[in-house]
């Protein structure tokens, strides 16, 4: 068979018993159809297709095999409907069925498994026995012997991989180091690279898991997330290097950009919101919700904080609560409650508790106390009427009785005055940022009654009376307080005191009664000897 200008053409025994038939084209030799060696035919054979250098060499009844490459599907006896594109791929498959290999050596060693689809240069090159698995990408599951289930796709994803089972890898060196572990998902350049045997990992994004060995059932969503983490369990970190130095902790939450990013050995936190918990290292137990809350904690433990900034630059503090926007944001407290916004207690303190907005270091003296409202305030209304405090004997000690009582009250200056705020806030320092913030119209022109401080103070002076109910400033930045109810105990004492100098009058003032009605007596017997004198001299 030739053209008209005989460069194009079908040759059969072109040179004496030869058997060969040759394919020209345009004047060169383009195909060439021979038998092997052994004396095996290489275009058809029980439904296979086979193109290449031994290809198929050694299939006996394996069908719907189809091979393009050198040395392809070169052990296969009976295994059927396997596809292998490339130079040894396939290549030492015998009874194993339904695989896909397309690259360099992809599939290279499987001999029994089935259903597993090898695309790229040596994808599931050691595969053996392993059954239904997924590797696209140049050396991706490239050591998996027996592991069944997995999806590798990416450049030397799940490389290492030789049991485990039921992993998903999507990424260059995703799951790269993985060898015996199972349920994991990897989705991301590098995610997950480090890990060997933890199980029933999630990580999405790039460098994700990144270090993690040994840790189990730990989520990561977002580029760094978890990156440090070797052996830590259950954790789950949403947002970019979230979680990102932990090492061992556990139980841990985060979900936003650098939450409980310095992390590594602290347990059962959780932080909401970018940057919450940044800073936190082997703390456990805190709880922070919002945009930079609890950013400074180190080692503090079991604190809560909801709002964004609220407990900002708290380190080592524990037990704290602080509920509004960058409330307590100030200090480094411990067993402090705040509720309320823009609460600034900058001078750390002790089971201190705060309720209102706006309330400013000044306001809080020292440790132990509760504030109510800020400088704006004018009234505390409740249903009852009074605070019951304890107040049994058996665990009161130096009982002494030296509460002065009229001497102190008697000098006392009862007032009645209006209070300017602003006033009190220039000598506590108040930025005009945050004054301006506050609403005095009301409290400037409400008339209150009371007394003023250093009046009550010089009364106790010069009575050598140590009053309790008043705070003297320590500094200039402090201001005198107050307690009212203090005063009642004076006023006792003078009511007991005015009572024995009104009994000891009632008792003088009886006597002289007496002594009274006995002149009277006396009076009358004297009349009465007068009259019976007058009638003798008559």
């Amino acid at each position: 068979m030739v053209d008209a200008d005989n460069d194009t053409k079908v040759l059969v025994e072109k040179n004496p018993d030869e058997d060969i038939i040759r394919f020209d084209l345009g004047g060169s030799e383009k195909m060439v159809l021979r038998k092997n060696a052994n004396g095996q035919e290489r275009l058809e054979m029980g439904l296979n297709t086979s193109i290449g250098k031994d290809a198929l060499f050694s299939n006996s009844t394996g069908i719907d095999n189809s091979t393009l490459g050198n040395g392809a599907m070169y052990t296969n006896t009976t295994g059927s409907k396997n596809t292998a594109l490339g130079s040894f791929a396939l290549n030492k498959n015998t009874i194993g069925k339904e695989n896909t290999a397309m690259g360099y050596r992809a599939l290279y060693n499987i001999i029994s498994g089935d259903y597993n689809t090898a695309i790229g240069d040596s994808a599931l090159h050691a595969n053996i026995s392993g059954y239904q698995n997924t590797a696209v990408g140049n050396w991706a599951l490239q050591n998996n012997s027996s592991g069944v289930d997995n999806t590798g796709i990416g450049l030397n994803a799940l490389l290492s991989n030789t049991s485990g089972r039921y992993n998903t890898a999507l990424g260059s060196w995703c799951l790269k180091s993985n060898t015996t572990a199972y349920y994991n998902t990897a989705v991301g350049n590098n995610s997950m690279y480090s890990n060997t045997t933890g199980t029933n990992n999630t990580a999405l994004g790039h460098l994700s898991l990144r270090s993690n060995t040994i840790g189990n059932h730990n989520t990561a969503v977002g580029k760094d997330a978890l990156f440090n983490n070797t052996s830590g369990i259950q954790n789950t970190a949403t947002g970019l290097a979230s979680l990102y130095n932990n090492i061992f902790g556990t139980d841990n939450t985060a979900n936003g950009v650098f939450a409980l990013h310095l992390n590594t050995t602290g347990n059962y936190n959780t932080a909401l919101g970018s940057w919450s918990l940044y800073s936190n290292s082997t703390a456990h137990r805190n709880t922070a919700v919002g945009n930079n809350t609890m950013y400074s904690m180190t080692t503090g433990i079991e604190n809560t904080g909801l709002g964004a900034g609220a407990l900002r630059s708290t380190t080592n503090g524990n037990n704290n609560t602080a509920v509004g926007f960058e409330s307590g944001i100030n200090g480094n407290h411990a067993q402090c409650t705040f509720i309320g916004s823009s609460i600034n207690i900058s001078t750390n303190r002790t089971n201190v508790a705060v309720l209102g907005f706006n309330v400013q270091n000044a306001q809080c003296t020292a440790n132990n106390q509760i504030l109510l409202g800020n400088t704006a305030i004018t009234y505390i209304r409740s249903q009852v009427i009074s605070i019951t405090a304890y107040s049994d004997s058996r665990f009161k000690t130096n009982v002494s009785h030296n509460v002065k009582g009229l001497d102190f009250i008697k000098r006392l200056k009862p007032v009645t005055y209006n209070q300017n705020p602003e006033l009190l806030h220039r000598i506590w320092g108040t930025p005009d940022s945050i004054l301006s913030k506050m609403d005095h119209s009301d409290i400037k022109t409400t008339r209150f009654i009371g007394f003023l401080a250093q009046d009550v103070e010089q009364a106790a002076k010069e009575c050598g009376f140590v009053f309790p109910g008043i705070d003297v400033p320590q500094n200039e930045k402090e201001v005198y307080t107050l307690r009212y109810t203090d005063f009642i105990m004076p006023m006792v004492k003078s009511i007991q005191e005015q009572q024995i100098m009104i009994e000891q009058l009632q008792k003088e003032n009886q006597e002289l009664k007496l002594q009274t009605a006995k002149i009277d007596v006396m009076e009358a017997d004297l009349n009465h000897l007068k009259l019976v004198i007058t009638q003798n001299k008559n």
